[in-house]
């Protein structure tokens, strides 16, 4: 429930999977961090100022040396335990105004043997690190933070980070970079490796930077200008320049991979240099680095069952921009491809079902949206496509929270009902059969499940109430929830549905949703809560006041 209850309560507006916000956040970290490439041993005191949380995690294979809350020592025996996922928990016994931990130990592959693979490293030509790795402390409830960084790398190394550098000095044989976030953030990720060069671009008022070591330097001046002008493109679609106040574009050099960490868009040098020996190579690697840079503009939980959102948007934006960079031709082989994955895959989960750990993520998250997308392109042309995604971007943005509802009503608004029913029925593989929206909850519900069920939800140690409260209201059911920990109440609650003895119900705001077994002997709900496609354990039971 990490991100459910500071979803609940935020104060600020975010971009989902960019994390630029307008408001900035109490929480800072201060980083001071030695890494040594070679051995792959890392030194590193860590200050959390208005931390928000008393549980911190870090990547097993780390030893914590000290922790103090309010400059006060902690006992790291007590504090400190060891999970079976691969890391360790820092818990302290209520939340301080400042915490500092100094800790040490060798990021190895075989601490964290299910992130640290093809895109996060670290050996002695290449450090690649994002928030997959709990390189630096995590608190469990999450959220947005700026932050300080002090680096330290043998002074061959050239370091890029999601922020602003401030200075970069040598000092004797290690360089040491000093790193200042340009706004609140989720995560800290950097890459790092010597001899990496740059190549720079402005579009829209907008720097791009590119990152890259081997690749010749025609290549590399060929795919600036078309970023730049695939970058307008994007700002056309959208009417907007989204969360992107800067693109950095990294050739790691490393297998293979991409993905995107505000400012940063990371991908495989060995990719694109393998691509230069293939047909249409080079339009390949740029419709990656398009799709990656579309990211700029997402705004669904990046962690939960709408990240189709984030990603057909921007697998769709790749491909159309591709057949006006790229031909027609190349457009039509990429078609084929998806088609091809499509049909000959045997999906039978819905898109808007999906899990990130799903098995069918990449079918339906990528490439059934882009084949909608490309059919509602064709069948309504580029303007009323242009018209719902400026338009659904405007009413998202703000508040971070994009979701299928909103995206539907958008295809209605401005390519009409029949075009809506089409989509609802790939998402939910579900015929409409009323005017219902697919939000609204069953316009009947058994009496037993009327009135407040009551449990609490457990992770990271900490127990959060959590309170349902089903009511009439115009002899149709109205629930809500509260979350008395957090002081919130009558948060929305949609898509309720009580089959026999089987409820389930979603909430919007948390991106999450429930699913229970009704005991009537007892009275009991038994089932879990799903958020960022893990399920949690949640036992509700009727309350009789």
């Amino acid at each position: 429930m990490k991100a459910f209850l500071i979803q609940l309560l935020a104060i600020w507006t975010a971009v989902a999977a960019f994390g630029q916000v307008e408001k900035e956040p109490g929480k800072k970290y201060i980083l001071d961090l030695e890494i040594n490439p070679a051995s792959g041993y890392i030194n590193c005191s860590a200050e959390i100022r208005d931390p928000g949380d008393s549980v911190f995690f870090l990547t097993r294979g780390m030893r914590v040396s000290k922790v103090s809350a309010d400059h006060k020592s902690i006992d790291t025996g007590k504090a400190v335990a060891f999970l079976p996922d691969s890391s360790l928990r820092i818990t302290l016994a209520s939340i301080p105004a400042n915490i500092e931990i100094y800790y040490s130990g060798r990021l190895l592959p075989e601490n964290f043997p299910r992130t640290i693979s093809s895109v996060n490293m670290v050996r002695a030509d290449l450090i690649e690190l994002s928030d997959q790795i709990k390189w630096y402390p995590v608190s469990a409830s999450d959220g947005l933070f700026d932050y300080n960084l002090r680096l330290s790398l043998p002074s061959e190394f050239v370091v890029i980070t999601n922020s602003i550098l401030s200075s970069n000095l040598i000092m004797g044989d290690r360089v040491v970079t000093t790193w200042k976030s340009a706004g609140p953030v989720w995560n800290i990720s950097l890459v790092a490796a010597p001899g990496l060069k740059k190549a720079e671009v402005t579009s829209c008022d907008t720097p791009i930077e590119i990152y890259y070591s081997r690749l010749p330097g025609t290549y590399v001046d060929s795919m600036r200008n078309d970023i730049a002008k695939a970058y307008g493109m994007l700002v056309g679609i959208y009417g907007s320049k989204g969360a992107c106040g800067l693109v950095r574009l990294v050739y790691s050099p490393r297998p293979a991979g991409g993905y995107a960490r505000s400012p940063m868009i990371i991908v495989s040098e060995n990719f694109a240099l393998d691509q230069r020996k293939q047909h249409y190579g080079y339009a390949r690697d740029l419709r990656l680095n398009i799709h990656e840079m579309a990211h700029c503009w997402s705004t669904a939980d990046a962690g939960s069952t709408e990240d189709w959102l984030n990603e057909g948007m921007a697998e769709f934006l790749a491909l159309m921009i591709s057949e006006k960079m790229s031909g027609k031709e190349f457009y039509r082989l990429l078609i084929d491809e998806y088609r091809g994955i499509v049909t000959n895959s045997d999906i039978r989960t819905a898109i808007v079902d999906t899990q990130g750990n799903s098995g069918e993520r990449e079918i339906n998250r990528y490439y059934k949206p882009a084949l909608f997308m490309d059919q509602l392109w064709r069948a309504y042309g580029d303007e009323k496509l242009r018209q719902v995604f400026s338009s659904f971007y405007a009413s998202t943005s703000r508040s971070g929270n994009a979701t299928t509802a909103l995206f539907l009503d958008e295809i209605e608004k401005f390519m009409g009902r029949r075009a809506r029913d089409s989509v609802y029925e790939v998402l939910t593989l579900k015929k409409r059969t009323d005017d219902s929206d697919d939000e609204r909850s069953d316009s009947k519900i058994e009496p037993c499940f009327l009135g407040t069920w009551k449990g609490k939800l457990s992770q990271f140690g900490s127990e959060f109430q959590f309170v349902l409260n089903i009511v009439l209201k115009n002899d149709l059911p109205f629930p809500s929830l509260d979350s008395p920990d957090q002081e919130a109440t009558n948060i929305q609650v949609t898509a309720m549905h009580a089959i026999s003895d089987t409820i389930s119900f979603r909430v919007p705001v948390a991106s999450g949703s429930y699913r229970g077994i009704l005991d009537r002997s007892t009275m009991t709900l038994t089932g879990s809560w799903n958020q960022r496609g893990i399920d949690y354990p949640l036992i509700l039971r009727k309350s009789n006041n």
